[in-house]
């Protein structure tokens, strides 16, 4: 169990690049912890009352999809229930604004996975549209880009190898709690 410290806004943020297993490890976590699990991309479809993501995107842009998924978390974290925990899409490294407004108000978690293992993940279902073409070297020069990112704003940064999720769900209790206790 996570030692939870009253001097800090227990939030749990977990991000990281596209199936690198945020919303599998925030729900681990929320149920070994007794919190509250509740996935970013969930409720970002939410506000856009039937359109995909994928569609608003396409639709309207990266800057107004970025302000949607700002406005998304602003209006979570309204509710000042503390103890939560939160997967984030693998894009909200780009959203300065959110990233800040979540650092203010929780625990930033950097799910670590290597490039090729994520772009295994990736391609399983096919080449997704942002990466038709050379999907390698565009996957290559994302990667590279994001994972600069996550690491200069992860509070706590967790690189998970291809061990068993029970494993790795210990891990990262272990290192949340490592980070609690040198922060106080």
């Amino acid at each position: 169990m996570i030692e939870h410290n009253k001097s800090l806004k227990n939030n749990y943020f977990f991000c990281g690049i596209k199936h690198s297993g945020k919303t599998t490890h925030a729900k681990i976590f929320a149920k070994n912890n007794n919190m509250d699990v509740f996935d970013g991309d969930d409720l970002i479809l939410k506000s856009l009352k039937g359109q995909s993501i994928r569609s608003f995107y396409k639709e309207f842009g990266k800057d107004s999809f970025m302000q949607e998924e700002f406005k998304t978390i602003e209006g979570f974290l309204k509710d000042k229930t503390e103890n939560r925990v939160l997967s984030l899409g693998g894009g909200i490294c780009d959203n300065v604004r959110a990233i800040n407004l979540l650092k203010d108000n929780g625990i930033l978690i950097f799910i670590k996975v290597n490039e090729k293992a994520l772009y295994k993940r990736i391609i399983i279902d096919g080449i997704p549209p942002f990466l038709e073409g050379n999907s390698k070297e565009k996957f290559h020069l994302l990667f590279n880009e994001r994972e600069k990112k996550y690491l200069h704003y992860a509070d706590i940064i967790i690189e998970v190898k291809d061990a068993p999720i029970d494993d790795t769900a210990k891990i990262i209790d272990a290192k949340i709690n490592k980070w609690i206790k040198n922060v106080t």
